[in-house]
């Protein structure tokens, strides 16, 4: 939580992309990802992976346009 708060404080969008690609690769090592509830690629695939696709498509629009 507090690199979050730093992150907001500092106006660095593009560390915020790279915390998202970090919980992209989590969730793609544990086959599982909680967001508002949790979601497993062996139960849910088609959401498991909306869900992190999500993640890697922010992350990769902060890097482009970080501002």
């Amino acid at each position: 939580m507090a690199a979050v708060w730093a992150f907001s404080l500092s106006n660095q969008i593009w560390l915020f992309a790279l915390l998202f690609l970090a919980w992209a690769a989590f969730d793609i090592v544990t086959g599982e990802s909680s967001f508002v509830q949790r979601v497993t690629r062996r139960e849910q695939p088609g959401t498991y992976w909306l869900v992190v696709c999500t993640w890697v498509v922010l992350s990769v629009l902060w890097l482009i346009y970080p501002g």
